[in-house]
């Protein structure tokens, strides 16, 4: 990048931006957004909006069943496809208008079949880059301002929670002393023990490993490259420590990811494992807990397992053992409270619900619990 682009400690001008954003409008718009996971995220929410507008330009928009039937590897190349005439994107982008946006919310939610969460979460990427193209002067409005998202039930999400056997079963199950094995030990005990997003996990490095106050301790980076300190326990230093010597993570430096792919070379007991200096996706790791959910537990629940649903069990497990609302709210890097609360209501509402009054007044019964 020219000095012209750029002021001192790498901050891009107002003139830079104008002529980076002529070429990417997504580099001058995402300058401030310091999470390369946040980039990708608002690339691929926008790539959705341009594939919408472009079908509504030429009377053919993707329909959700035709999106569903393809593969992963061509629903990534259509997402890049979008992005690879920069001058159409932008031309897109600066004449997008409100009915535009409602039609592509409405086409989510009934064509695509996405939540009101999964709608609301894609448009507010759409929101925050239109308003920063008006900011910008690339376009003279901002069409998203004041767009209304879907209605949500704030107390009730489909993610579900695993029992504390069912939380055991999972821990237990990659056997073995191999990479594989002590990599997905490792990594299921941070989300599960430690309620780690996907993304915080991957972009964990070498170096945020360390010690505070006599404890074991992780630098975790979250939402809005904002930092906490995670407590590491016994048995996941443990699970962990074997890992990080077993696959010489220290040895890469500190910048290097904890997680990474392996990969078995060679055949037989002549074969050996090696890892390859890049960190895991968020993808793979969604796969890798989807694996070992199947092995471990019945198929009723193995099908709902992902990460969040370990992070969601790390909070009401947390709650249930008697922890505060707050030391859940840090330790999850939860800005609002009221994201917290949620976890609580719901799991109060299951521990202690009004259907329990009704079956012990029936028959004796109520909090019949599984086991």
């Amino acid at each position: 990048m020219t000095g012209e682009l750029v002021k001192a400690g790498g901050e891009i001008t107002r003139e830079g931006c104008r002529k980076l954003g002529a070429r990417d409008p997504l580099a001058c718009v995402l300058a401030g957004q310091l999470s390369e996971h946040t980039k990708r995220a608002y690339r691929t929410d926008l790539a959705h909006l341009l594939l919408y507008l472009r079908g509504e330009e030429t009377g053919r928009v993707l329909p959700a069943g035709e999106w569903r039937r393809l593969s992963r590897a061509e629903r990534s190349a259509l997402l890049e496809e979008a992005w690879a005439d920069q001058g159409e994107a932008l031309r897109l982008l600066r004449e997008v208008d409100r009915g535009d946006l409602t039609g592509f919310r409405a086409h989510l939610r009934e064509s695509f079949g996405l939540s009101p969460a999964g709608v609301n979460r894609r448009m507010a990427a759409v929101r925050s880059v239109l308003r920063e193209l008006h900011l910008g002067n690339f376009r003279p409005d901002n069409p998203a301002a004041g767009l209304k998202g879907l209605q949500m039930n704030g107390d009730h999400s489909p993610t579900i929670g695993l029992t504390p056997d069912q939380g055991r079963a999972l821990l237990a199950a990659p056997q073995g002393e191999e990479l594989p094995a002590l990599r997905d030990r490792a990594l299921l005990a941070l989300l599960l023990r430690n309620g780690l997003r996907a993304a915080e996990l991957t972009g964990l490095r070498v170096g945020d490993l360390g010690e505070d106050q006599g404890y074991r301790v992780a630098t975790i980076r979250g939402k809005g490259e904002r930092v906490r300190q995670a407590k590491l326990a016994g048995p996941t230093w443990e699970a962990l420590a074997a890992w990080l010597e077993a696959a010489g993570r220290e040895r890469s430096g500190p910048e290097a990811p904890v997680f990474c792919p392996v990969r078995k070379y060679g055949r037989g007991e002549q074969g050996c494992w090696l890892c390859h200096e890049r960190p895991l996706t968020t993808q793979a790791v969604a796969l890798i807990v989807g694996k070992w959910a199947r092995a471990a537990l019945p198929p009723e629940v193995a099908g709902r397992v992902h990460p969040h649903a370990l992070r969601h069990t790390f909070a009401t497990l947390a709650l249930e053992a008697g922890a505060s609302l707050r030391r859940v709210q840090y330790a999850m890097g939860h800005q609002d409270p009221r994201t917290t609360e949620r976890y609580d209501r719901a799991r109060e509402n299951l521990a202690d619900n009004a259907a329990d009054y009704v079956s012990r007044a029936l028959d004796g019964g109520g909090h019949d619990r599984l086991e």
